[in-house]
């Protein structure tokens, strides 16, 4: 029945063709160069969908090579020099004197100058991952100067430059594109189909119910139209699948903006023309998350939720659709990309008065679902979280409310921490035997056998919920070696307070606690001695199963010697020019994990 309840829209990305124009009025056009020799060509655009977040800038392709040179796009000055093992990697950041700053990511190695500068930071704080500021002016660059190269350092996904730009004072990131730059573009966005969500809202709950994709055919005038009727009741919203391509047909990218009109009045728009990095994860509001986190299908959606900030939207009626019998629809999408090219959708919605459809649109039976929803089989009122205001819900061990004194598990809400208000389920049980051993940590007896289920995975939260769990008995000696697992994601490390751990999570799911109690592993690379000097290169191999690598140190004969660490590829490597090859050397490795466990290792060289 819910099929016949509802209809939907898909969408890969989003943007509408006037706001483009506007939008690249209140950017400079000529004042940057072009950081690369090679044809401006992308890997990724700006706002493609990563997970839980916005493609923050572009890739440029650099044939899958490391090595061109990187060049400064104005003068100014270095303001920023972040050398870490994941992430950008080797980064620069440039402040240019009209208020924007450049952000040169995943390179291999700087100029002489900035080369100079963070090697001697780095022996002076004896650390390789490093963030340096430089006073202003200290690091002068011109325009086109030579101030790195390429690389694939970081957690790139191979050899690119990833570009981008930020407003120095607010350190929004705006998209290169509008920037003056120019991709060879003439092909319009695709769009693939649309989803129509039935929504119903009682008590201070949104619901969207999901109906059929239906897909979009391209008409001989090169626009689209959809390959059926359809037939809808009641409130409703649409979502789109479209993506853009370049002519370099390099990959799929999103589009730039989405426009959407109900009988020729505008209720819905969106442009990536910038956004904030505290605003970055929207991205799971700007799709329809319980699509994307279970099956990876993205779906945009012509909707606001409440609690989305994001700078994208211009004013709106939220793209809610009220459909009354005997009133046609007449819609339409127009759907563009950063250069103006741009895809019309047009078509008709029949508001029925079908019986059984009107029914599934009863509010008074929505009402009673919701109502029976807000009691959970014990016997208690389900909390509702409203996204605007700090709540702090407090259980014992069995998943029951409880007083403070008495909390065995407490979650804390900060206000705008979700996108909208949401029922909250909390609930604990015990793990089986079979999984009372974590796949992490190499038969490490897992201490604490209780599963956490917070909230349900299909609602995304917008920054972070602060979660506590009382110190099991029979861990209350190593405090410091718990971590939080849960499936798909990273483990979390937890810090105790007041014989609580804490830490703070980003998803809704299945937790539980684990003691980290195994040291990282490391392997020596080479195996030949004799080649250690002969080729100035010694590489070691470094895994941890559980919390992950958290610090190294290494000495030869004694003295602090620099050695990078790559996390993509486990590996911790270092070249010694300097090294004298007449006489042996001890190097000696300490590494940690992120609970502290440790590991050393000593050899000749």
């Amino acid at each position: 029945m819910h099929l016949l309840c509802c209809l939907l829209f898909f969408s890969l990305s989003h943007h509408n063709l006037n706001k483009t124009r506007t939008d690249t009025s209140k950017y400079p056009h000529d004042y940057f160069s072009k950081p690369l020799e090679l044809p401006f060509i992308l890997n990724a655009n700006f706002g493609d969908l990563r997970s839980n977040h916005f493609h923050s800038g572009i890739d440029l392709y650099t044939n899958h090579k490391t090595g061109y040179n990187v060049h400064a796009v104005a003068s100014g000055y270095v303001s920023r020099i972040k050398v870490q093992s994941g992430g950008y990697g080797n980064a620069l950041y440039i402040t240019h004197p009209n208020g924007y700053t450049s952000v040169y990511g995943h390179l291999e190695k700087y100029n002489r100058q900035i080369s100079a500068y963070l090697l001697n930071a780095q022996y002076k704080y004896k650390t390789f991952e490093i963030d340096l500021y430089p006073a202003i002016n200290e690091l002068k660059v011109y325009r086109n100067e030579l101030v790195a190269t390429t690389g694939d350092s970081g957690f790139s996904g191979g050899p690119h430059l990833h570009f981008e730009f930020r407003n120095t004072l607010t350190e929004q990131i705006i998209n290169p594109l509008l920037m003056g730059y120019q991709v060879s573009d003439h092909t319009k966005p695709v769009i693939a189909g649309v989803y129509i969500f039935s929504i119903y809202q009682a008590f201070g709950i949104t619901r969207l119910k999901p109906g059929l994709f239906i897909h979009a055919i391209k008409t001989e005038m090169g626009n689209y139209r959809l390959n059926e009727e359809i037939h809808q009741a009641g409130k409703f919203i649409l979502g789109v699948v479209a993506n853009d391509t370049h002519d370099d047909n390099t990959g799929i990218h999103s589009v730039f903006s989405v426009s959407l009109k109900d009988n020729l009045k505008t209720i819905f728009e969106s442009s990536l023309s910038h956004f904030g990095f505290d605003q970055t994860r929207a991205v799971n509001s700007y799709f329809y998350y319980p699509f994307l986190e279970k099956s990876k299908i993205n779906v945009q959606l012509s909707y606001v939720d409440p609690g989305n900030t994001l700078p994208i939207y211009e004013a709106s009626n939220q793209g809610i659709i009220d459909c009354r019998p005997s009133s046609p629809r007449k819609i339409n999408y127009l759907i563009a990309d950063v250069n103006g090219n741009s895809s019309e959708l047009n078509f008709k919605v029949s508001c029925t008065t079908d019986e059984m459809k009107l029914r599934c649109v009863n509010d008074n039976r929505f009402n009673l679902a919701v109502r029976k929803e807000m009691i959970d089989p014990q016997g208690y009122q389900v909390p509702l979280i409203r996204y605007n205001r700090d709540t702090l819900l407090v259980f014992d061990r069995n998943g029951l409310p409880s007083k403070p004194e008495k909390a065995g598990v407490t979650l804390y809400f900060k206000a705008g921490c979700l996108f909208d208000n949401v029922l909250f389920n909390f609930s604990t049980r015990q793990r089986l035997k079979s999984e009372s051993t974590s796949s992490y940590s190499n038969g490490q007896v897992n201490l604490e056998n209780t599963d956490y289920l917070i909230g349900k995975t299909e609602t995304p939260i917008k920054d972070s919920v602060l979660l506590g769990i009382k110190i099991p008995a029979m861990g209350s000696e190593k405090t410091d070696k718990w971590v939080l697992l849960t499936a798909g994601h990273d483990p979390a490390l937890t810090k105790e307070k007041n014989g609580y751990l804490y830490t703070w999570i980003h998803n809704f799911g299945v937790f539980h606690l684990e003691q980290d109690l195994i040291a990282p592993v490391v392997t020596l690379v080479k195996s030949k001695k004799s080649r250690f000097l002969a080729s100035k290169h010694i590489a070691f191999h470094v895994t941890d199963k559980l919390s992950g690598i958290g610090a190294y140190r290494a000495t030869i004969d004694d003295k602090w010697v620099l050695f990078e660490y790559d996390a993509k590829n486990h590996l911790l490597y270092a070249n010694f020019d300097q090294l004298s090859t007449s006489s042996k050397h001890r190097l000696s490795l300490h590494v940690l994990d992120k609970t502290g466990n440790t590991t050393d290792l000593t050899i000749d060289i």
